[in-house]
């Protein structure tokens, strides 16, 4: 990890609190939902107990979520004057030991409940055991798939949909000033997991997108559930299938660059402004996505400010534990193409630098 945030966590310690002052890009307004929390505060007279279930840590981006809540969580404690016992636990991808550690944590006597969903439909007994027992939960990452027996106090989350259309909109718009036909734009759509409300929103944003500029169905959809492995073998049959493919709208990052050795064989990875350049549009901000932004080979990437979604989340939890309401929040991620590129890095947007290891040039 760069060595600024570990000196922050440092620094932090010392003082006695895990707090710190990230620089954020601008902040979206919040949504307008607004859930009642009970009347009274909660808690053991100043300190207040917050369990938190993370669906996985092995990728950069759930990982950076974990950091930054904790950053945030605690100084914002710290602000409002109370003692904070943090309990956090991770599911490794799996739904049932997702649910097992939230029974955990419930019978533990937290105040709120916080989980990243592994399966978003798989995730309302958690919700429901936390309502039942009087307890605040908080879905963060990914919403509640539609149906639950019980709503979230609050959620905070990309908001997918409206990133995907963005980055989706500002490429397909791109080439269609750049003199391509809609007709002649041959779009290959990546999908994660369809059983996640966060892919399935973004296959709605990129779709919707096409549709508004008319330009025609993709000549090739399918869904990785969210393995790479998954995305290379099936992009290369995808590839093979139509050689005269010009765009790709992949659900997040890691998937557009999955695409490039596939690519490189087909004499078809090359940067924007060179003879065989494939489009490409996606959501992330992930470090070995920032060079392929910057130097042209993606052509626009919605970048998501985790920091902002966590700082929201976490003073959700305090707020919530001590009776006062709390509002959903959906952040609208803003669209760099490599002509924004150095706006964006000036300007401190790119959340992953924070995770850079020494020598990382950009």
């Amino acid at each position: 990890m760069k060595k600024f945030l570990i000196a922050l966590l440092t620094l932090a310690m010392l003082l006695g609190i895990v707090g710190c002052g990230q620089q954020t890009a601008e902040e979206p307004a919040p949504s307008t939902s607004t859930q009642e929390a009970p009347e009274t505060s909660s808690g053991d007279g100043d300190t207040i107990k917050v369990g938190v279930v993370w669906p996985q840590l092995g990728s950069l981006a759930w990982i950076a979520y974990k950091d930054y809540f904790e950053i945030y969580i605690n100084e914002y404690a710290d602000e409002r004057g109370v003692k904070l016992e943090l309990l956090t636990l991770a599911s490794n991808g799996d739904p049932a030991q997702q649910d097992s550690q939230a029974t955990d944590l419930i019978n533990s006597g937290i105040d709120v409940l916080m989980v990243g969903p592994e399966d978003s439909t798989a995730v309302w007994s958690c919700a429901t055991k936390a309502k039942e027992a009087g307890i605040g939960y908080i879905s963060f990452g990914r919403e509640l798939a539609d149906g639950a027996p019980h709503e979230a106090d609050a959620t905070f989350i990309p908001d997918c949909y409206s990133s995907a259309y963005a980055a989706a909109y500002e490429v397909f718009n791109k080439m269609l000033e750049d003199g391509y036909a809609k007709e002649d734009i041959k779009w290959v759509h990546i999908m994660g997991a369809l059983i996640d409300e966060n892919a399935l929103n973004y296959a709605k944003g990129a779709e919707d997108a096409a549709a508004a500029l008319g330009i025609p169905e993709p000549v090739s959809v399918f869904s990785s559930e969210w393995n790479l492995e998954t995305c290379q073998s099936k992009f290369a049959a995808a590839a093979q299938a139509n050689p005269d493919l010009n765009m790709i709208y992949a659900a997040y990052e890691d998937h557009g660059y999955t695409c490039m050795n596939t690519l490189e064989r087909m004499d078809k990875w090359h940067p924007y402004g060179e003879e065989g350049h494939v489009y490409i549009a996606t959501v992330g901000g992930l470090l070995d996505g920032l060079h392929m932004l910057r130097d042209g080979y993606f052509d626009g990437t919605a970048i998501e400010d985790e920091r902002e979604i966590c700082k929201k989340a976490a003073e959700a939890c305090v707020k919530y534990a001590l009776g006062e309401e709390v509002e959903d929040f959906a952040y609208e991620a803003k669209v760099c193409t490599p002509d924004t590129f150095q706006e964006f890095l000036d300007n401190h947007m790119f959340w992953s630098l924070d995770y850079a290891e020494e020598g990382f040039v950009i």
